[in-house]
């Protein structure tokens, strides 16, 4: 009967403790965390060519305007206002057999992709063509685009989710053609996608949506260069030639439907000491409930009295855990810096945790206690 009771209020003490640390679900419902960050689904123009040869692209991407990313912008995304870190350039060599002709280019973007003041725009041999409309109804972007689902990932091992907006409002150009070859230009202002949940840097991605080109009549190669912050790492569904700041690539043909790339400033090696608390918990709650079992004993006293021990004991493990984690992350933040640092899975895995590692530490405590609470009594027969 004792033991019965003894086990009911054991049990009581740990659900209690359970419940009032568990973090509320529906607290924790209002403050949905979304790990993506939306950038333009930037790609190829749509071209209505006509008896216009469209025959070679080069693009020039810089993603070096990354590197100054503040956290603060981030809650920007979806605003307005949102910071465009990425400069497009497209050089397109066209050639007209016949007489001049009028060439449309459609671009989906906003307000803010061609902007007064950025050297932005469109050129058909150094001649600045105006924007001919801007439509601000945002539209569904084509599903022949086939936007892809991930970015390639600098560790190998998975993917990264890309998740663009994908309506968007769009801009014409008007270009008037020549007979002869030309050289249009066009430069604009993009803002990347990320996915921000992670325990390392954030990983940037750039996405180019090639599959309009597969359209142009006497296509016969694109040439890319993208230029990225000095020392980041990066990974590509394509191979690029890689100089440092720079990298390179040359196709004859579309290589690809969409020339992906994911950058990000290196993680730095070091060993978290929260791993020392995951494996030091349960070896310091099994010894101390040990001697505390014997002690008990030896003093004549209920196990019961070793209850609040237990408990402080799960406590303990459980802080020990939250702390050093807590650690970890700081640590991590001062070696990458705050603004490329990603939101951490650790931020929920230290609230989670804590009431199951508390319960768990309880548990092998008082095991322990137990056993060597009987073990005691075993010897003195």
């Amino acid at each position: 009967m004792l033991t019965f009771m003894f086990k009911k209020k054991f049990l009581f003490i740990i659900l209690f403790f359970l419940v009032l640390l568990i973090p509320n679900p529906i607290t924790a419902a209002n403050r949905p965390f979304n790990p993506f960050l939306s950038g333009n689904a930037i790609g190829e123009p749509t071209i209505s060519l006509g008896t216009v040869i469209l025959e070679r692209e080069t693009v020039t991407v810089d993603l070096r305007g990354l590197a100054n990313f503040q956290r603060s912008q981030a809650i920007e995304f979806l605003a307005d206002t949102s910071p465009r870190l990425i400069v497009m350039e497209s050089t397109y060599k066209v050639t007209n057999k016949g007489d001049s002709q009028s060439v449309g280019f459609t671009f989906f973007g906003d307000d803010s992709t061609f902007k007064a003041g950025t050297n932005t725009g469109l050129w058909i041999d150094d001649q600045a063509v105006p924007i001919e409309s801007f439509d601000t109804e945002q539209k569904q972007l084509p599903l022949s685009w086939g936007i892809p689902i991930n970015t390639s990932a600098i560790e190998k091992e998975w993917k990264v989710p890309y998740r663009p907006s994908v309506r968007s409002s769009s801009i014409y150009f008007k270009v008037e053609v020549p007979s002869g070859s030309h050289l249009i230009k066009v430069r604009y202002l993009a803002q990347p996608s990320t996915y921000l949940l992670g325990d390392g840097s954030i990983p940037w991605q750039f996405v180019y949506i090639l599959t309009p080109a597969r359209d142009w009549v006497g296509f016969t190669g694109l040439d890319a260069t993208i230029y990225i912050p000095k020392g980041w790492e990066f990974a590509s569904n394509v191979v690029l030639n890689n100089d440092g700041e720079k990298l390179t690539g040359s196709w004859p043909t579309l290589p690809t439907n969409a020339l992906s790339l994911t950058v990000r400033t290196p993680v730095p090696n070091f060993f978290p000491i929260s791993t020392f608390a995951w494996l030091l918990g349960p070896v310091m709650c099994l010894a101390l409930g040990s001697i505390v079992g014997a002690f008990m004993k030896r003093q004549g006293r209920n196990l019961a009295l070793a209850i609040p021990i237990s408990v402080f004991l799960g406590v303990a493990w459980a802080s020990l855990i939250f702390f050093s984690m807590s650690y970890d992350q700081n640590h991590l933040k001062a070696l990458v810096g705050e603004n490329q640092l990603c939101r951490p899975n650790g931020s929920f895995i230290k609230i989670a945790s804590f009431p199951i590692i508390m319960a768990l530490g309880i548990v092998l405590a008082h095991v322990s206690a137990f056993f060597s609470h009987r073990n005691v009594v075993e010897n003195k027969r």
